[in-house]
């Protein structure tokens, strides 16, 4: 399970981390296939697309 190993649950806390960790190594494997399948511009667009939202969007305050 790619990323699963990123993905972390605190036994005495309801808390779980390393999601956005996981999904970020996911999309990097999907970068990576569509660049080596030959579709350069659908790679450069999905790793900026994920730029961007890492970059604005914040998790939720609890």
């Amino acid at each position: 399970f790619l990323g699963a190993g990123a993905i972390l649950k605190q036994r005495d806390k309801n808390d779980i981390r390393g999601l956005t960790t996981a999904a970020s190594v996911w999309l990097t494997a999907a970068v990576g296939i569509a660049a080596g399948m030959g579709r350069e511009a659908t790679a450069v667009l999905s790793a900026l697309f994920a730029l961007v939202i890492l970059a604005i969007v914040r998790p939720p305050k609890r």
